[in-house]
């Protein structure tokens, strides 16, 4: 176990005596011939090396580049434990331990716990570390297929500005009724407002894009997907899948909203046709991919309005 210094521990007044030693953290930073102690705000040392550190860390490299002062105890000074250095860091240690494992070999591919995520993604900027930057970035646009609002908070928060376009992106498979998150109290009612705009520009567009969707009730053949024989009961099977889309595309305007659409009960009306039952659920799949390839194109044109 390292030895306790000067500094200020836990629980102690400045100029009292320690009361408590550091922790050991768990391997691989507990190794004694490790030539750098980072120690945690809950007094946790991590024994690391000096030379990793350096290497994934630009902050870390200038920092331990500054030559010490010649000619003193070392073993006496505050902040070394006998002749290694300690740093004495503000992050607590079930942050600094995914931080840590995200930047050794063979730890590197590690998951972050996700009540973590964020401070660990918040220490990794800090300290200029960009491999656990990257890591924690691609493990928040995961978490935003599932929890995109809270997601564009964290991104807005930090700034992260290809995090917050994907995160806004992905509200679209989601209802419009935006759900409270502890992270909209860290943004402004202007990062809010944006997002808002972004989904209505995508509604706007999809109903201008649905709307012009004409389907004849008369003896025509002008189908996006056209059938072969111009029956009139395979006409109206269009209407039921445009009507049934455009309730769903208003609340979840994701052009994904189509491609899970439900074409068994439109195809009903269809069946009843001896002409064309054959071939009626292979025209409204080519009908739906059609226009959800459609509605894709439409919707590359609106971005995120970003400040």
């Amino acid at each position: 176990m390292a030895e306790s210094t000067d500094a200020q521990q836990p629980g102690c007044d400045k100029g009292s005596s320690p009361t408590i030693s550091p922790k050991v953290a768990p391997p691989p930073f507990d190794k004694l011939n490790a030539n750098l102690i980072l120690r945690s705000s809950d007094w946790v040392d991590f024994r690391v090396r000096r030379g990793i550190m350096e290497e994934v860390s630009t902050m870390f490299e200038d920092m331990l580049s500054i030559p010490q002062p010649q000619g003193q105890d070392n073993s006496k000074d505050v902040g070394y434990d006998g002749d290694v250095p300690i740093v004495q860091l503000t992050e607590h240690s079930s942050v600094l331990l995914p931080v840590l494992q995200l930047c050794y070999p063979g730890l590197g591919s590690l998951s972050v716990p996700k009540d973590s995520i964020v401070a660990v993604y918040e220490a990794s900027r800090k300290y200029m570390m960009d491999w656990p930057m990257k890591r924690t970035l691609d493990q928040l646009m995961e978490w935003a297929q599932t929890e995109p609002y809270r997601v564009y908070a964290i991104a807005a928060k930090f700034q992260s500005i290809d995090l917050l376009r994907f995160a806004a992106k992905q509200t679209l498979r989601f209802p419009n009724s935006i759900p409270y998150c502890e992270e909209w109290e860290d943004i402004t009612a202007g990062t809010l407002h944006r997002l808002i705009k972004y989904r209505q520009a995508h509604v706007d567009a999809m109903m201008r894009q649905m709307r012009s969707l004409f389907i004849p009730r008369h003896f025509d053949d002008k189908y996006m997907v056209t059938f072969a024989n111009r029956l009139w009961g395979t006409q109206w099977v269009w209407f039921g899948c445009k009507s049934n889309l455009f309730g769903r595309l208003t609340n979840t305007p994701a052009e994904s909203t189509i491609a899970q659409l439900d074409i068994e009960p439109i195809l009903q009306t269809a069946l009843r046709c001896g002409h064309c039952k054959d071939r009626a659920k292979g025209d409204l799949e080519s009908f739906r991919t059609a226009l959800e390839a459609h509605l894709a194109s439409v919707y590359a044109s609106i971005e995120l309005e970003i400040k």
